[in-house]
């Protein structure tokens, strides 16, 4: 797959389970990485441009993910069905059992108006841009200085000794975008275990050998464990975020039901006036 903003392939310490999403409200975009990932204790599992994508467009609004695969799916799957009331809404959160909490973190932006109505997990909080994901920090310095999303999404992965795949984006304005929705969230584990790749790390090193999934699972029963949960859907590829392991406070909760309201309202004059 082409993919015209691709990132450079440079030395860094940046952790290779990168997940760096920026909105820009001042030049209208929504802008992520790639790359989808699942952490373990000695090992992270990563696969670049799976064609399941960080960002939706919806009814006007743009909805940028991060966070567990899953919930992230079952958001899309009710978003692409169009309820007629979006009441009430889909899981953010589970709870494993041994009581860890996995969730999901997600921005909504009016995009005619450029006017962000919600989010949660944005690292780092401006008038006119957000920065969330593990790669927050460097795209903000980067946008500091262009006022780029694009480059400061680049940024944030070049610092990696890996590429993180395609940039994606969606242009508030014109609609325009580089969205390519070609799988679920169950593909990607499949095809993490087909053609992803396994980055060995330790306590004291971010980033060290690289191995094909495949010549891994060969000969790592941890790996071929982990491939084989992700194929069968028992475990799912992530976008790491900050907030991935905490549960939803009651506020957010009230916050994003205020923020849906506003979705729907929208919407549906839209649908009356149209």
């Amino acid at each position: 797959m082409s993919c015209r903003y691709k990132p450079k392939k440079i030395n860094g310490g940046a952790k290779a389970g990168v997940t760096t999403n920026v909105i820009d409200l001042a030049s209208g975009l929504s802008v992520t990485d790639s790359r989808w990932s699942n952490q373990k204790a000695e090992f992270l599992l990563f696969i670049d441009d799976a064609g399941f994508e960080k960002i939706v467009s919806y009814e006007g609004f743009a909805f940028t993910f991060a966070g567990n695969g899953y919930l992230i799916q079952v958001w899309k799957n009710w978003l692409a069905s169009n309820p007629p009331v979006l009441f009430p809404l889909p899981p953010v959160e589970m709870i494993l059992e041994n009581g860890q909490a996995l969730s999901m973190a997600v921005c909504i932006v009016q995009m005619n108006v450029k006017n962000l109505i919600f989010h949660r997990n944005s690292a780092i909080v401006y008038d006119s841009a957000l920065f969330a994901g593990t790669g927050a920090t460097q795209a903000r310095a980067a946008w500091e200085e262009s006022h780029d999303a694009k480059l400061a999404v680049q940024s944030a992965i070049s610092i990696d000794n890996l590429s993180g795949g395609c940039i994606k984006y969606l242009e508030f304005s014109t609609g325009q975008h580089n969205l390519n929705e070609t799988a679920t969230i169950g593909d990607v584990g499949r095809l993490l275990a087909e053609r992803g790749t396994v980055m060995y790390h330790t306590k004291q090193q971010t980033s060290g050998t690289v191995v094909p999934v495949r010549d891994a699972a060969a000969n790592d029963p941890h790996v071929r464990e982990a491939v084989e949960q992700l194929a069968s859907g028992t475990i799912s590829a992530n976008a790491p975020c900050n907030s991935m392991y905490n549960a939803w406070a009651p506020e957010e909760l009230k916050q994003l039901e205020e923020a849906m309201r506003t979705v729907q309202r929208v919407r549906d004059k839209a649908r009356e006036t149209g």
